[in-house]
């Protein structure tokens, strides 16, 4: 899965940091020497690519790509940002394009409900929900910005929120990270949201509890990388494409490659000793989650015909719950005890 590099970010004008921090912290500014390291890194928000290489009889041929949700970032600080409001439960159509969605371990069974889990190539160790298989669609967000899914992916609930690590010059092996947010996020466009500073400056309780959310998700993130190179060292993972078959009769199938599935063969094949420890660790509990996930090439969202009936009485269930706190900065039904393990 070749992943495209994030923009270039310049941080030469940015203030000066107002906290320094370690892993288990972030600040709110960047830094200059971000700019020598090609700015954000590029996990865990990152573009992928995947391909069409077969064309069997009625299949469509195309090139699918995901696309950054992150359109305009910017480096959160006390100077230029510190009049902002931050309202949740805004409409999704900030995600409209995304085609692959990001995941991490402690949801996987979540996602795996009504989602397909894939992995990605060799080399590389993020697991993603496949959200599209049209070009630039995301099927799970509809035209009135809702999302069609019962579990909405923490991914997409952290926006427009995203920590990048920047470089650590003190050489004692933590792990620095600065706060950016996503400045055409209508999330910020509204005088009675909650503010994220207080009058002198500091973290109001809404960015501290931001905060706290991003770091555990960027700990699971680790976590999950983790996972995924041990099944990748078991021999149980293998590139291999997918069969997407819309329900109506007339529309063709899709074929996608460019990602790795389980090998349900050599899983079964592994020994007791290998199998034990990936069982331990979690990795088994992932590549169950994503062979469950499967199904939903069946008849989950992305096999709906679009202006169907079923397309419609999804849109109409989610209608009800935009403004319930669905799209709020909260990761309930996220397992955090998992993280770091």
């Amino acid at each position: 899965m070749n992943i495209p590099p994030r923009p270039r970010q310049d941080f030469a004008a940015a203030p000066k940091p107002l906290l320094a921090s370690g892993y288990d912290r972030s600040h709110w500014q960047g830094e200059s020497a971000l700019r020598a390291q090609g700015g954000p890194g590029a996990m865990p928000n990152q573009a992928a690519a995947l391909r069409v290489v077969g064309q069997p009889a009625g299949c469509r041929f195309f090139f699918l790509q995901g696309l950054f949700m992150f359109k305009n970032l910017a480096v959160l600080n006390t100077q230029q940002h510190r009049q902002l409001r931050f309202t949740p439960s805004q409409p999704y159509h900030f995600a409209d394009s995304e085609m692959l969605i990001p995941i991490v371990a402690s949801e996987a069974f979540m996602v795996a409900r009504e989602y397909t889990i894939v992995f990605s190539l060799a080399g590389q160790t993020n697991v993603y929900a496949l959200t599209g298989v049209d070009q630039g669609v995301n099927a799970y967000v509809a035209p009135s910005g809702h999302w069609l899914g019962r579990y909405v992916p923490a991914h997409v609930r952290r926006y427009p929120f995203i920590l990048s690590e920047a470089p650590n010059g003190n050489g004692n092996g933590e792990r620095h990270f600065v706060m950016q947010f996503d400045q055409d996020a209508p999330h910020m466009n509204f005088p009675d949201g909650a503010p994220l500073f207080t009058d002198e400056g500091e973290a109001a309780p809404m960015l501290q509890q931001v905060q706290e959310i991003l770091l555990n998700l960027q700990k699971d993130f680790d976590y999950t990388q983790t996972l995924v190179a041990q099944l990748d060292a078991a021999g149980v993972l293998v590139e291999d494409g997918l069969r997407v078959q819309p329900k109506q009769a007339d529309d063709k199938q899709t074929v996608l490659q460019g990602f790795r599935l389980v090998d349900v063969k050599a899983l079964g094949q592994l020994e007791a000793d290998k199998l034990a420890q990936l069982r331990d660790s979690g990795a088994l509990a992932l590549a169950y989650a994503h062979l469950l996930s499967l199904t939903n090439l069946r008849d989950g969202v992305l096999t709906a015909p679009k202006g169907s009936h079923a397309a419609a009485a999804l849109e109409a269930r989610r209608t009800a719950h935009l403004n319930d706190g669905e799209g709020s900065i909260s990761f309930e039904g996220v397992d955090w005890t998992k993280v770091g393990h």
